[in-house]
């Protein structure tokens, strides 16, 4: 994933765990579980998983659209907390609109961070496919396949895990509106 795609991922978490918290009718306890358990994951699951790609593949995070020699240190940082806040500030989002509306926005939401980060993916997917530095693609050498590398393989085990929690995080948040 690109590292323009992950807060509208963090986003898109954070509205699938206010609308399991939906059925709370508007219950704060349960609510304020969805948001600590959404914080939760961000900070434990989507945060280091861009930590990961700006650490090991700075280029390919940025689908060698900018040379990462050229980003300062801080810009990543930032946006490494920015992705880890997207998921909290999505469950708050979420579950801060009136109990009637709630469901449509969460649903017409779901669907318009759906399509973004689809779109994102798709214009970048001929990047994405390809490991190697900025000056490595731009030169047209040294550019070899993404799968089979390390970092594809990282790749699968990183979106295994964020499915996997976001699986758990939810089923927990569910756990508790229906007991």
């Amino acid at each position: 994933m690109p590292l323009a795609s992950l807060p509208l991922l963090g986003l898109l978490a954070g509205l699938v765990f206010a609308s399991a918290a939906g059925e709370s009718r508007g219950h704060p306890a349960i609510l304020a579980r969805a948001l600590v358990l959404g914080a939760a994951f961000g900070l434990l699951l989507l945060g280091p998983c861009a930590a990961f790609l700006v650490a090991i593949a700075p280029d390919w995070s940025l689908a060698y659209l900018l040379d990462s020699r050229r980003v300062p240190s801080l810009a990543f940082m930032l946006w490494v907390l920015a992705v880890t806040a997207c998921v909290p500030l999505g469950t708050w989002l979420g579950s801060s609109t009136p109990a009637l509306r709630r469901r449509q926005l969460v649903l017409q939401g779901v669907a318009v961070l759906v399509i973004a980060v689809v779109a994102i993916v798709a214009a970048t997917l001929p990047r994405l496919a390809v490991l190697a530095t900025f000056a490595q693609y731009q030169g047209k050498f040294g550019v070899r396949p993404l799968a089979g590398s390390p970092l594809g393989y990282g790749l699968v085990w990183l979106s295994a895990l964020l499915v996997g929690g976001a699986a758990f995080t939810f089923r927990a948040i569910v756990k508790r509106v229906t007991s």
